[in-house]
């Protein structure tokens, strides 16, 4: 949203067609201000907006979360966390706890992409009581192959393997986060392709066992942006009817019996290595 006139239109347009349909969304590098926000809230009327500024010319970031999908809770609190850097919108009810974090790091200093990381470690919820989820434009790659040169073909991301490390210590490992994986660079620079638009969450890898996760790189918006939204979705699976053969539950002495937990668990990691 840092142009005016023609070109923020299609950008509002660009954002409102593909946010239709979705419970939450974040916006990075808005460049805004408290009157431009006020004024785009009438172009999302499904949507409730939660934005931290920095300047017109630096920063800034805003937290779309759909009307329908906010009446599931009964308390909303948006905590501007750093401003125009990360935000953090708590939501809580009887159907459980989330925590939205959004962020637009430094694109400059390290340094500062460091402090934001430490400012995130102090803001955010232990794995055991709060479902987390961490997304947004980061401004550094987690390995070596997540940036290549253009010139050269050559992967040029390890220089960033000492804020990578700051995040893994302070927020990956902490709080049983990882990223929702997908292979594609997000960001088209000058001299590379980079990876810096990602999605973490928290959940506990037995949550995938009857729930469908997907996460993607969405196409290039052309002249609308250097960057390239990444989506991702959370399903439960569809029921299907038992297997021949399969008539009624497990009886309980079956699943209490002492080998049953780490038998699932082998097999599951076992399908986790075949289809990854």
């Amino acid at each position: 949203f840092a142009h005016n006139g023609i070109k923020m239109s299609r950008r509002i347009a660009k954002v409102r067609s593909m946010s239709s349909n979705l419970d939450f969304w974040g916006l990075q590098e808005t460049h805004s201000t408290p009157e431009r926000a006020a004024a785009l809230q009438s172009e999302f009327p499904d949507h409730v907006l939660f934005w931290s500024h920095c300047s017109l010319q630096r920063g800034g970031l805003a937290l779309g979360v759909s009307v329908k999908f906010l009446q599931q809770f009964e308390h909303v609190s948006w905590i501007e966390v750093e401003q125009g850097r990360i935000g953090k919108l708590e939501l809580r009810g009887s159907r459980g706890s989330l925590d939205l974090h959004c962020v637009y790091l430094d694109d400059q200093s390290a340094i500062a992409r460091k402090h934001s990381i430490d400012l995130l470690q102090d803001a955010m919820a232990p794995q055991t009581s709060v479902l987390s989820v961490l997304f947004g434009d980061f401004n550094f790659v987690e390995h070596d192959h997540d940036r290549f040169c253009k010139s050269s073909g050559r992967p040029t991301g390890a220089r960033d393997s000492p804020v990578a490390k700051h995040l893994h210590d302070r927020i990956l490992t902490k709080f049983g986060m990882f990223e929702l994986h997908q292979e594609h660079h997000t960001c088209e620079g000058g001299r590379a392709y980079s990876k810096l638009d990602r999605i973490y969450a928290n959940w506990h890898a037995c949550d995938q066992i009857d729930r469908n996760v997907e996460c993607v790189a969405c196409a290039w918006p052309l002249t609308l942006s250097d960057h390239r939204p990444v989506m991702f979705a959370r399903r439960a699976v569809k029921k299907v009817r038992p297997c021949a053969g399969i008539e009624r539950a497990l009886p309980a002495r079956t699943i209490e019996h002492q080998s049953w937990a780490p038998k699932v668990k082998e097999l599951h990691l076992d399908l986790l290595v075949e289809h990854a």
